[in-house]
């Protein structure tokens, strides 16, 4: 079986291969500065010239208007495409709209687990030079009983102001993080 969904996948890998590789980390890694299970910090911000892009890695999908969507923080970005992908990395979500990210939803409104989701992110500054951010987001549904590793760095959308790139303000969630 092949085709686009199966390219993407193996376009994903190799880019999880190669970073594996360059780096020397000895775990599977997500982006190029990041191991699976370790802190992702150096991956979360991209600046070049005036452009701006900021990625969180959590969202709390409850509903209450407060980090309900997965959607990077951009500034000065012509262009923007935007894959997530599941632990088993298939393709579950596609956009290409600034306005349109992710709710942790499947396409009939139905919730996808809380856990942790991989992003790949391309696009355009407006000056023309091209980014990707690879990385990964958790969903947390239930603030009271889903919780997030303690070894992650917790980035939500709220944090971020695209004027002020590389700030971060306190979270307005009480995410928990696990022991």
């Amino acid at each position: 079986m092949s085709g686009p969904a199966n390219t993407l996948r193996i376009q994903f890998r190799a880019a999880l291969v190669v970073a594996l590789v360059t780096s020397g980390c000895t775990k599977e890694k997500y982006g190029s500065d990041v191991c699976l299970g370790g802190n992702d910090i150096h991956n979360w911000r991209y600046q070049e010239d005036s452009s701006c892009v900021m990625m969180p890695n959590a969202i709390t999908t409850n509903a209450d208007g407060i980090n309900d969507v997965f959607n990077p923080v951009t500034y000065w970005i012509s262009s923007m495409r935007m894959i997530i992908l599941d632990r088993q990395m298939h393709e579950i979500f596609r956009n290409e709209l600034y306005d349109q990210g992710w709710r942790g939803l499947r396409a009939n409104g139905s919730p996808y687990p809380s856990g942790t989701y991989f992003y790949d992110v391309t696009g355009i500054s407006t000056s023309g030079r091209e980014f990707r951010r690879i990385g990964r987001v958790h969903v947390i549904h239930d603030l009271q009983n889903d919780c997030i590793s303690g070894e992650d760095d917790i980035r939500t959308p709220d944090m971020f102001d695209p004027r002020r790139c590389g700030f971060r303000y306190p979270s307005n969630d009480p995410i928990q993080l696990c022991g």
